[in-house]
């Protein structure tokens, strides 16, 4: 169920996606399966803010980066923060959006995962650039592209 919200979500279809989601999220709970859970929390997040229901997905993602952080799965914690930072754009609020976008590069980073690196660098960029912070905004790119050129060699 986990991974058909997953594909159908990435897919644009975030109300099919949904049902399977709430689906993975209750079959985890029922079988207590912590490994699973804050991915399935992130998918039905994701899956709300493509809906727009914006308040609806925050809870999911404190839930899961909650689980995530209290069991040390990084990776998780990279995917509901990268969700998290999307959907405080949406709402507007550039700060937050920026500050958590700056908290899943230092996961990222701790954790040598480049790919997550630069997403979060690409992300913190636009966000500088719309703050008006064009330093950053510039530094932020060129950590990116040299994560890019990295990969490359």
């Amino acid at each position: 169920e986990h991974n058909v919200a997953r594909w159908m979500q990435a897919d644009d279809a975030a109300s099919h996606a949904l049902t399977h989601a709430e689906a993975a999220l209750e079959l985890a709970e029922e079988h207590h399966n912590r490994v699973i859970l804050p991915y399935a929390h992130e998918i039905r997040g994701a899956c709300l803010v493509d809906l727009g229901r914006y308040d609806e997905a925050e809870v999911h993602f404190v839930k899961g980066l909650d689980m995530a952080i209290e069991d040390d799965d990084t990776r998780a914690q990279c995917q509901i923060v990268s969700w998290r930072a999307l959907l405080e754009e949406k709402r507007g609020d550039l700060p937050k959006a920026r500050d958590f976008y700056r908290f899943g590069s230092e996961i990222a980073k701790k954790m040598q995962y480049a790919l997550w690196e630069k997403r979060f660098s690409r992300g913190l960029a636009d966000v500088y650039e719309a703050l008006g912070d064009y330093k950053n905004a510039v530094a932020a790119h060129k950590l990116a592209w040299r994560l890019e050129d990295e990969k490359r060699q």
